[in-house]
């Protein structure tokens, strides 16, 4: 199984916007930007890491950055959990009106519950990449989860 530093690693590449590509063999981790967005990836970079990954394509998984909607669900789920009921209904509030995002992050930010959103956010893309890992090593591609819905 993939050790919890290389999940942890992964699921912060994928905060930030980046495509992985973990080998399965070798723990061998490789990333780039999605489309290119930032000046710091050279297409030589996402070229060569390509290039890499077709000589061996069956012993590599990719992991993607999460989509608005999965991104969007993390943040209702940690309203949901806000014991603050205040704070929890200002969270709802920003989260259904137009820009969502920009309203979660403004009251996050300007709150005392900063820490506590980015922890809370980092649990859940661990235990995403973990579940994406699991599911790509499991032989039937079916993994058993806890009552918490964890592996």
């Amino acid at each position: 199984m993939v050790e919890d530093n290389v999940i942890k690693e992964i699921a912060g590449l994928i905060d930030c916007g980046l495509i992985c590509h973990l080998n399965l063999l070798t723990m061998q981790l490789k990333y780039y930007s999605k489309e290119e967005e930032y000046e710091d990836f050279p297409s030589e970079i996402v070229d060569d890491v390509l290039l890499i990954i077709e000589k061996d394509s069956e012993d590599w998984m990719q992991i993607d950055p999460l989509e608005s909607g999965e991104s969007y669900r993390i943040m209702e789920d940690f309203a949901y959990q806000m014991e603050d009921e205040k704070f929890q209904v200002d969270l709802f509030n920003a989260l259904n009106k137009s820009k969502p995002f920009r309203n979660f992050k403004w009251l996050i930010d300007n709150s005392d519950y900063r820490q506590n959103w980015f922890d809370f956010k980092a649990k859940k893309l661990f235990s995403h990449v973990k579940l994406l890992i699991a599911l790509k090593l499991s032989p039937d591609g079916i993994v058993e989860l806890n009552e918490n819905g964890e592996i």
